[in-house]
């Protein structure tokens, strides 16, 4: 039997490209969706082995109306509202290998404009990223961008200290690295929760 040469990859663009709720002051920027028949619905971070939104609501307690709101999706949108935090993926179109949903089985073909998204929306002054500054995250694929548009910006080094900023469209932006809420990590999801919480909520209501 001849060997199998030729690897299955399909062309893919992103399905919501980004959702911001007016006023976000920081942007959450992943890689891109699980594969389509892995969705529970339609938005960010619907996989079944996602944490995203265990973490989220977590942090938006209490709900309250949130909680009542039958459409799944709009409730996502409401706890982004509320945390007042916007999502994107870094990338806008992909290959993907056939039937996987594997950061590491895709290939981004283009990238996010996050520059257009902060010229947009200026009340953004956080990007929050996540993975290694090599392979496929959404720290290395945002590495990538800024190279490819001369801007300034050191993926090793910001894995290494966490935390530190970029220049963009003249305005100093802070970048924050943290954990991937896929449960293919192996940190436990109340250690993710506490610093998710640190990053997205300012710190006097961190405090409360």
């Amino acid at each position: 039997m001849p060997a199998i040469l030729k690897n299955k990859y399909s062309e893919e663009p992103h399905p919501w490209n980004k959702h911001i709720p007016i006023g976000a002051t920081k942007l959450f920027i992943g890689t891109f969706p699980t594969e389509k028949r892995n969705r529970k619905h339609d938005f960010f971070y619907s996989g079944a082995t996602n944490r995203f939104w265990e973490i989220i609501s977590k942090i938006a307690e209490p709900l309250n109306d949130i909680a009542k709101e039958p459409d799944e999706v709009k409730k996502r949108k409401l706890m982004l509202e509320k945390l007042k935090l916007g999502l994107t993926d870094m990338g806008s179109k992909v290959l993907r290998q056939e039937g996987s949903s594997n950061d590491h089985s895709l290939f981004p073909l283009e990238f996010t404009d996050v520059t257009q998204i902060l010229q947009d929306h200026q009340t953004i002054k956080t990007l929050i990223v996540s993975g290694n500054y090599q392979g496929n995250s959404s720290l290395s694929w945002f590495g990538i961008f800024c190279s490819l548009n001369n801007i300034r910006f050191d993926a090793k080094k910001l894995h290494k200290n966490k935390s530190g900023t970029v220049n963009i469209n003249n305005h100093t932006i802070q970048v924050k690295v943290t954990y991937s809420p896929s449960r293919q990590s192996r940190v436990k999801t109340e250690t993710i929760a506490g610093f998710y919480k640190s990053l997205i909520l300012d710190e006097a209501e961190s405090k409360s």
